[in-house]
């Protein structure tokens, strides 16, 4: 139950304000990541102390970069969606997808990604926020454990009329962060 108010919570934030938090989200994802990977490699140098030192001085690392290098991974994140999307469309369609074709629909998203990079993130951070918000309230009233999972963590069948709802909040979540990236002050220009 608190996994699922966890998912909605998140979903509300991303959903109306993801373009604000992607810095901050991107270098927690990355402070995690390296936490993770610090630890890890710390157990290859000793015991004791050294997976702790590890995960903090390889988490701080990866954490900075995430959040000044935040166009990367928005690029990154184009990329592995390119060719997620690619297999999917092609297998959807009978074809099997080969790595060059993978490739060219990764490189085909990360450069759109890199070309219009906040609108990816508002269009991104709108539909994973609204899906956060539509399937963590539905796996609450029904009493489902793991927002859009089950417990076996396979993903679960929402009923049609919630993947409307999905698009219609993912399209008001875009409207209301365009509308607050307009509302922000311009900084003075310096003759």
């Amino acid at each position: 139950m608190i996994i699922n108010i966890v998912a909605i919570v998140f979903g509300l934030i991303a959903c109306f304000y993801g373009y604000k938090a992607f810095r901050v989200w991107l270098a927690l994802a990355g402070l995690l990541f390296g936490a993770r990977l610090g630890y890890y490699l710390g157990g290859y140098i000793g015991e004791q102390a050294w997976p702790i030192i590890g995960a903090i001085a390889v988490g701080l690392v990866i954490c900075l970069l995430s959040y000044f290098l935040y166009k990367l991974g928005a690029v990154l994140i184009g990329a592995l969606l390119g060719g997620m999307f690619t297999s999917v469309i092609l297998s959807a369609l009978g074809v099997t997808a080969e790595t060059w074709m993978i490739l060219v629909g990764a490189a085909v998203v990360a450069i759109i990604a890199g070309a219009f990079l906040k609108q990816f993130i508002i269009i991104g951070s709108s539909f994973q926020g609204s899906y956060l918000i539509v399937a963590g309230a539905y796996a609450l009233f029904t009493g489902m454990s793991y927002a859009g999972f089950d417990d076996a963590l396979q993903a679960v069948e929402l009923p049609w009329y919630l993947y409307v709802i999905i698009v219609v909040l993912g399209i008001v979540g875009m409207i209301v962060q365009n509308s607050n990236a307009k509302k922000a002050p311009t900084p003075p220009i310096k003759a």
